[in-house]
């Protein structure tokens, strides 16, 4: 089977926190909550797919060498998301973890170079993928303190 495309919308309402450890070290968490829309149009077309909420939960652990210059441990885990194909429950619903890491290098005074990568860690239902990302971040802020006029 073929779908290319969801076919829907879906929403990620998400909340964190950060709290420093030492001078060098970091520690995030995230909670989200995954909504998804129906796709009325699922294959071959008359089917009618939809999706429970889906929990997630990230941890990462980061480390500062210097400004721009951090590598970070990264954990996340799913829950839920059971999809429903034209009224019938599907028996399984997503309960997996991936791990991974990340190394961000400056270019530059305000530039920097992004790279990570994730596995599965432990999947019981669903897609099992690695993944490698490179990205380009832009600081928008300078550093340092304000002045008063």
């Amino acid at each position: 089977m073929l779908n290319v495309g969801t076919n829907r919308w879906a929403f990620k309402p998400e909340l964190g926190i950060s709290q420093p450890i030492r001078q060098r070290w970091l520690l995030d968490m995230y909670a989200a909550l995954w909504l998804f829309g129906a796709n009325d149009s699922y294959f071959p077309g008359t089917t009618v797919f939809t999706q429970a909420p889906m929990g997630a939960f990230q941890t990462h652990v980061s480390y500062n060498f210097r400004p721009q210059l951090w590598t970070a441990f990264d954990a996340t885990y799913y829950v839920g998301g059971r999809a429903t194909k034209h009224g019938v429950p599907d028996l399984h619903m997503q309960s997996n973890s991936r791990v991974g890491g990340t190394l961000v290098l400056p270019v530059g005074r305000r530039h920097s170079v992004k790279l990570a990568a994730s596995r599965g860690a432990i999947i019981r239902y669903g897609p099992d993928f690695s993944t490698f990302s490179i990205g380009w971040q832009t600081a928008w802020v300078q550093r340092g303190t304000p002045t008063v006029r």
